[in-house]
């Protein structure tokens, strides 16, 4: 994250939210696999280790331009032990 020198807020790929360890919320190993080998393979859903990116950005009110920038992460607090089903990625414990 940065301020340009016309105190533009800038930042490149913000907002991942999910699991850390993963391809778009799917377990690397998988993603990986199908794009290495060309073969079709299911994508299993990653848990753990689950985060939230962002910015906050102070701006001016008069000019509307930039003066601070500051990168986010929280974290979850907890781990979650709750396993997933491997055909629509809902909560295999919870029932609809």
């Amino acid at each position: 994250e940065t301020i340009l020198p016309n105190q533009t807020a800038y930042i490149t790929d913000l907002g991942m939210t999910g699991p850390h360890e993963s391809v778009l919320g799917r377990k690397t190993e998988r993603v990986l696999k199908s794009l290495t080998t060309q073969m079709p393979c299911p994508y299993s859903i990653a848990a753990g280790d689950v985060r939230l990116n962002g910015i906050l950005v102070t701006v001016d009110a008069r000019s509307g331009r930039a003066e601070h920038i500051e990168r986010l992460c929280l974290r979850s607090a907890t781990h979650s032990s709750m396993t997933y089903d491997n055909d629509d990625g809902k909560p295999a414990n919870l029932h609809y």
